[in-house]
């Protein structure tokens, strides 16, 4: 397994958390669990029922507060500074990738993705057929390649932003 911290220069380490970089506006980090609840919510609805998706059996040695669901939908990962309840979505190519959920829980998700996180912090954008997207703000717990440009990845919510995002923020079709 990968460190997340070790794979980047101390100058991409800075870009991850430091706001002092990049031209996109401030945006307010909403951290309230009841908040981060009605999203993950809101995200489930969305794309599928709940009982489509059944719980994933928690192994002997797992200390997860929150069960996994099972869960497979496109994502848009983009990454982000955050320091002090402020966020700072990162634009460009090289800090935006494509994935799939593999499950998601209160308090992280899966991620198989083709290329590397953009970063420690970012954005996964999930957007349903109808309705605003939603944005969550997430932190990377473990990466790790798994074969030739294939990823897995351990994501912790740390909460959510206003979800009237630009649209270069849209997840795949």
């Amino acid at each position: 397994m990968l460190d997340i911290h070790s794979q980047a220069g101390a100058s991409e380490r800075g870009r991850d958390r430091g706001l002092s970089t990049g031209v996109a506006p401030l945006r307010h980090l909403i951290s309230d669990r009841f908040a981060i609840r009605g999203a993950i919510t809101a995200i489930r609805d969305a794309f599928a029922q709940l009982d489509e998706h059944p719980r994933r059996p928690s192994a002997p040695a797992d200390r997860r507060k929150h069960g996994r669901h099972a869960f497979e939908v496109a994502v848009r990962i983009t990454g982000a500074a955050v320091e002090d309840g402020a966020v700072r979505v990162l634009h460009g190519a090289r800090n935006s990738i494509s994935a799939r959920t593999r499950d998601i829980s209160l308090a992280g998700i899966g991620l198989a993705h083709s290329s590397p996180l953009p970063g420690r912090c970012a954005v996964a954008v999930f957007t349903p057929r109808a309705g605003n997207p939603i944005c969550l703000v997430v932190e990377a717990a473990w990466s790790q390649p798994t074969a030739a440009d294939s990823w897995l990845s351990g994501l912790s919510i740390l909460g959510l932003i206003d979800s009237a995002e630009p649209p270069e923020f849209a997840a795949p079709k």
